[in-house]
C-alpha cells in the first residue's frame, strides 16, 4: 500500500462556494471561476502559500482558458489575506454565513489576469 501526506488542495467551481455568497449573489456571474483552496496546517507560515497559489493560478488558466478567479476567505484569515493580495486578488464584498454551528464573516476576493502578470 502506498501512503501519501496531503500538503494542499484546491477545489473548483461550485464545490468552492460558500453557502451565505448565494444569498448576496456572488455567484450569479459566469465571468468569475470559483476557487478554494488550503494547505496543511503544519504548512502554513512557511513562505509556500504565494507559489501553492500561483500554480493554482496557471492551472485554472490552462484548464479553463481564463484567469478571472474569485474565491471566499473567512476574515478571520489575514495570513491567507495578506497571500491573496500579494497575487493580486482584490477585497469585494463580505458577507456572514454559517460554519460548523456558528455565522462567521467572508470576504470574497477576486483576481482578473488582464490585471496581473501570473
Amino acid at each position: 500500500m502506498i501512503y501519501m501526506d496531503l500538503y494542499g488542495f484546491i477545489c473548483i467551481g461550485n464545490s468552492a462556494r460558500v453557502p451565505g455568497g448565494y444569498r448576496i449573489g456572488i455567484y450569479n456571474n459566469d465571468k468569475y471561476i470559483d476557487l478554494g483552496l488550503g494547505l496543511s496546517p503544519e504548512l502554513t507560515g512557511k513562505g509556500i502559500g504565494l507559489n501553492f497559489l500561483t500554480s493554482s493560478i496557471h492551472f485554472i488558466g490552462e484548464q479553463y482558458k481564463s484567469s478571472d478567479i474569485q474565491l471566499v476567505v473567512a476574515r478571520y484569515n489575514e495570513r491567507a489575506i495578506k497571500v491573496y493580495e500579494r497575487a493580486g486578488f482584490i477585497i469585494g464584498q463580505s458577507f456572514k454565513s454559517e460554519f460548523e454551528d456558528q455565522e462567521m464573516d467572508f470576504l470574497v476576493m477576486s483576481y482578473s489576469s488582464k490585471n496581473n502578470d501570473y
